[in-house]
């Protein structure tokens, strides 16, 4: 494995670059995620069954379940929606539809006309 810098400080090791991240995350019989990533060695219940603070086979499980619901396409899609519905919130379409619509345009339609 390449290098890592000790923390004596922190009483950790620290790993300066992504190829030494990489080859520890394949290693969990060596280098655990169980009991969270982080320098808080308090044990948290809340971390249980946490993708985070797993180890394969239970991390591959939980990735699995996880997948579809945190793709790039998935959360593109849900963060649309979300914008869509707080613009729509916003300019008062959401309560009363093209009446509203019309009432917040000052009453002109904008039916027909093009965006400039």
């Amino acid at each position: 494995m390449g290098r890592a810098v000790r923390l004596t400080r922190y009483e950790v090791w620290a790993l300066p670059g992504y190829d030494e991240v990489w080859q520890v995350q394949r290693r969990p019989e060596l280098f655990s995620s169980v009991g969270g990533p982080g320098l808080n060695y308090v044990e948290d219940p809340m971390m249980t069954g946490v993708v985070l603070s797993s180890d394969p086979p239970d991390h591959s499980r939980y990735r699995r379940i996880l997948n579809g619901k945190l793709s790039s396409r998935a959360l593109q899609d849900l963060l649309r929606g979300e914008i869509e519905r707080r613009a729509a919130k916003t300019s008062g379409l959401e309560a009363g539809g093209r009446r509203s619509t019309l009432r917040w345009t000052g009453g002109r339609s904008t039916r027909g006309r093009r965006s400039r």
